[in-house]
């Protein structure tokens, strides 16, 4: 592993076409090993592969489980599956509990490349929202390793470099895309240059910075729910990071977490308005086959009941600032 470079890329929104451009200028010599996540939907069929081996002199293709590591190759994230890296340099994949909301998730894929090869680890964040990547990027700075940052301005969604920037220090370059490839040689060269130099050093910093990983998940409960699972959240706090974790393992930054709770808020609010709809439809069949006129009117006026929460309900769920589930109100 003396021998090469890793360099982890992170990417969601905006990756597609940023992507393609950044490895179609590395050369097919390049002393690295380069894993990709980008932000993908369980059920997707993707074609990231195929884009950046019509760009690259470099080959890409989604890794088996157990592959071993390879300088000059690409390995892109499965759908559904986090990319992860163990020693000796050996790519996993993973079902584990989503991160910041994604499966595949920046963050492991960061994290774990930075425990296996510590100051031979590049980390590039590109374009994208929210700012999942954050914390991995931190990984990568605690373990010795190189963090470069698409420039906010430059990428076409700007959110989650522009997070990195607010909460991880030390970040080595903040450049254009245009730029960044040039960045990943240099540095790829320099760590393979300077490996055998950096071997003693690395291992005390790898002691150091496992101590303060464990600081990033510290043990005091927290009131806070997972919205994945209902588990409770414990805060962990690394500098200007925050992060939230369930002891199944969902972690959320800030923002993801605020994006969380709204969409289980807007699902909350549609299943009280499908219950409401289902309350009216019974309390009006109920009031149709009663003989009793009492009854009758008291089912009619709980049937009018519903249709005002119904409205009530309604008029929340147009007023959301979260997209709304795919759904008509009747």
């Amino acid at each position: 592993m003396n021998d090469y470079a890793v360099v982890v890329i992170g990417t969601s929104a905006g990756g597609t076409a940023a992507l393609p451009e950044l490895v179609g200028q590395l050369p097919a010599d390049l002393p690295a090993a380069i894993f990709v996540v980008q932000h993908l939907y369980a059920e997707a069929v993707t074609i990231l592969p195929r884009l950046l081996n019509r760009a690259s002199a470099l080959p890409a293709h989604h890794p088996q489980d157990g592959e071993v590591v390879e300088p000059g190759r690409i390995y892109v994230a499965p759908p559904d599956y986090h990319l992860l890296l163990h020693q000796p340099g050996v790519v996993e994949l993973s079902r584990g509990a989503r991160e910041n909301l994604h499966r595949p998730a920046i963050d492991p894929l960061f994290r774990t490349a930075a425990r296996v090869y510590g100051m031979r680890t590049i980390g590039v964040l590109l374009t994208g929202t929210r700012d999942d990547g954050v914390a991995g990027l931190m990984a990568v700075k605690m373990r010795g390793g190189i963090a470069i940052v698409q420039d906010p301005a430059d990428a076409a969604y700007g959110e989650m470099p522009q997070s990195a920037l607010e909460q991880v220090d030390g970040i080595d370059s903040v450049a254009p895309l245009s730029e960044i490839p040039g960045l990943i040689i240099q540095n790829a060269m320099r760590v393979v240059r300077n490996g055998e130099l950096r071997h003693g050093k690395e291992e005390g910093m790898a002691d150091r910075a496992s101590m303060r990983e464990q600081d990033i998940f510290g043990e005091q409960p927290h009131t806070l729910i997972c919205p994945e699972c209902g588990g409770g959240l414990q805060l962990n706090e690394q500098g200007r990071l925050i992060q939230f974790q369930c002891h199944v393992g969902h972690v959320f930054g800030l923002d993801s977490l605020r994006a969380a709770y709204g969409e289980q808020i807007e699902h909350t609010l549609w299943a009280a308005m499908r219950a409401f709809k289902e309350q009216i439809i019974l309390l009006e069949r109920m009031a149709a086959n009663s003989n009793n006129a009492r009854l009758r009117d008291e089912y009619l006026k709980q049937a009018q009941a519903a249709l005002e929460h119904t409205k009530t309900v309604h008029y929340m769920l147009q007023n959301l600032n979260t997209p709304s589930v795919p759904g008509q109100i009747e």
